[in-house]
């Protein structure tokens, strides 16, 4: 087969992702927004809405709509996926890109605005190899391999070499993150006045407010597109006003950019176990939060300031969550769908939460995590995993590696625990470390979490 043929059925293949069509009444501006500008990311359904659209008001409202879909982090102002397209194309471009005579409708330049920036690349005489690795949020848990030969086109791909153009056609239904919004999102939770002043008056004097007695922790899990999703979580020191209904609210502050936020919080348990969370997405990085848990109906609230450095989960690497602790686990019917994560489910298991993280010795621990980015042979894990567990700053026990073999899809994350009798754990402060290897990459990965024996 040579190369003319093989790149003919390239642009077969590729036109799955888009095919420009006569873009009738549409002014200068939408169709080159449709036609090259979004041609890798708009869907089929997309674009005939598109065309079907009346007048350019309604245009210009489904460009907005369009991107508020793929917006990994709704909270905060920026649009991290489309600031990183509109780069990718300001390069694609530009003459520092490799030659290719289709301009941004090349396949060179639908690889690298679906992709960016490829891990490797090499020059074979006139023709051209990239390489991808990390794309695990793609469904695939080996390196992408893409190689572009000259054809008509200039640097054309030749499928036959290729053996990641399959994942260019997931990146499409990967990157549309809120596919059911039918508005633009214009955050229905904004801050009260109340709430507004109480920021302001914190900043100014500095001092908290502590009328919903609780400590305030935070949780972490690997989110879309970079971002990761933020659980903020409040447990009850003493008795809340029973049937609290509350709510989070504050301000994300990093250098001089501030997202506000006022969210409702899901409450369980009772007593000194009542425990209250919500969250949100952000991108990584260091944040100086200002956060208050409020009472709807008595206005009672604790207010902080706490400094928050969310994690990144390098989606190339393999990651966990922090593990959580408890004494009490129920197994639910079926996984959780409310509107908010709950930092305490593991699938189909639910953790009690605890107002503090000590056990007796009658109990048992209950140890859960999520482990995101394995290896994959034949759509199963192979990984093993090892609890050590030291007493006060000392090597106490370990539970000697477990081979763990899960199918799962190469994107998605897997839920792993063990359970741990305490009879023979003296009373004392223990840390439990979980130690993961995967056999199938050879990565690791190891967190710890805090607890207490009394």
């Amino acid at each position: 087969m040579s190369v003319t043929t093989r790149v003919v059925a390239c642009a077969a293949v590729l036109a799955g992702l888009v095919s420009p069509a006569t873009a009738g009444k549409m002014n200068d501006k939408h169709k080159k927004w449709l036609e090259d500008e979004v041609r890798v990311l708009v869907t089929k359904d997309e674009e005939k809405e598109f065309k079907e659209l009346k007048d350019d008001s309604e245009r210009d409202r489904f460009v907005e709509l369009f991107w508020a879909k793929r917006d990994p982090t709704p909270l905060t102002p920026a649009n991290e996926l489309k600031i990183e397209f509109y780069k990718r194309m300001a390069f694609v471009t530009s003459a520092q890109f490799p030659r290719a005579r289709g301009g941004i409708r090349s396949d060179l330049a639908r690889v690298f605005l679906l992709l960016g920036q490829p891990s490797e690349q090499a020059q074979e005489g006139s023709a051209l190899n990239w390489t991808y690795t990390g794309l695990q949020q793609f469904g695939s848990d080996h390196p992408a391999h893409f190689h572009f030969a000259e054809g008509a086109n200039g640097l054309e791909l030749v499928v036959e070499q290729s053996d990641g153009v399959a994942i260019l056609a997931r990146v499409q239904s990967a990157v549309l993150l809120h596919p059911e919004l039918k508005e633009l999102p214009t955050y229905p939770h904004m801050l009260e006045k109340a709430m507004t002043a109480m920021l302001d008056e914190l900043a100014q004097s500095g001092q908290s407010r502590e009328e919903m007695p609780c400590d305030i922790s935070f949780k972490y899990l690997q989110s879309q597109a970079g971002a990761t999703y933020v659980s903020i979580i409040a447990v009850a020191k003493g008795e809340w006003p029973k049937g609290a209904k509350l709510a989070a609210f504050g301000r994300c502050a990093q250098g001089t950019a501030v997202q506000e936020f006022n969210e409702p919080m899901e409450v369980s348990g009772a007593g000194a176990d009542t425990t209250a969370f919500t969250g949100f997405a952000l991108m990584p990085g260091a944040y100086e939060l200002t956060v208050g848990i409020m009472d709807k109906d008595s206005k009672k609230v604790t207010l902080r300031k706490i400094p928050l450095e969310v994690p990144h989960f390098d989606p190339a690497k393999l990651e966990m969550s922090i593990p959580v602790t408890s004494d009490v686990i129920e197994t639910m019917p079926a996984e959780p769908s409310g509107e908010k994560v709950n930092p305490f489910a593991f699938g189909r298991y639910k953790l009690a939460p605890k107002s503090a993280t000590s056990f007796s010795k009658a109990s048992s621990l209950f140890v859960f995590y999520n482990v995101y980015n394995c290896g994959m042979e034949a759509g199963e894990t192979n990984l093993t995993a090892e609890y050590v567990f030291n007493k006060d700053g000392k090597y106490f026990n370990r539970i000697p590696p477990e081979v763990v073999k899960q199918k799962a899809a190469g994107s998605a994350a897997i839920v792993l625990g063990t359970e741990v009798p305490l009879a023979t754990f003296p009373p004392g402060k223990y840390t439990v470390t979980v130690k993961l290897e995967d056999k199938t990459s050879g990565a690791a990965a190891s967190k710890e979490a805090a607890f207490e024996i009394k």
